[in-house]
């Protein structure tokens, strides 16, 4: 049987030889998805950790507020953003500058920072929007980071926004 370099050269001088070597290209490529699985399901080790998808992870149940500060300490950026329970609030002393922190109050508890919209924010009494100002997930690349993210707050609180 012939390799496929050995049916290069062939290829070059003829359309059937083309045909040849196309063919077995595909069968070979055929049978390394089949030596090597489809990865249709995706193994816990490669399953990215709650990046995506319409529904948000949620921290792990806690019995009181300590236990859930907690949990929410223990998420990353974008599973605490994605959390109803939790917050992501910037932090100079952090490594990332940023710090997950359980939800504090009607504006935030129930609110999702990546999620949720300004207007699920707004139609609760009291509480006002703030849209992220440069901030970047970590993993997405933006062409500005480390401004603090979107934000359910109380009406009278002070802004994280510039004032215009």
């Amino acid at each position: 049987m012939q390799s496929l370099t050995d049916l290069r050269p062939a290829a070059s001088r003829s359309r059937s030889g083309r045909l040849l070597l196309l063919v077995s290209s595909l069968l070979t490529t055929s049978a390394l998805v089949l030596a090597c699985g489809s990865g249709a399901e995706p193994t816990p080790q490669t399953q990215p950790q709650a990046t995506g998808g319409e529904t948000a992870p949620e921290a792990p149940p806690a019995e009181d507020a300590e236990a859930q500060e907690a949990a929410c300490l223990s998420l990353a950026q974008t599973p605490c953003t994605k959390s109803p329970d939790c917050t992501l609030v910037q932090d100079e002393s952090a490594e990332s500058g940023y710090r997950c922190r359980a939800a504090q109050g009607p504006c935030e508890e129930g609110f999702r920072q990546q999620g949720s919209t300004q207007e699920d924010c707004e139609s609760r009494e009291g509480c006002r929007f703030e849209p992220a100002r440069c901030y970047c997930p970590p993993e997405v690349t933006c062409v500005c980071g480390g401004g603090p993210p979107a934000r359910c707050v109380e009406a009278g609180a002070p802004s994280t926004s510039p004032q215009s």
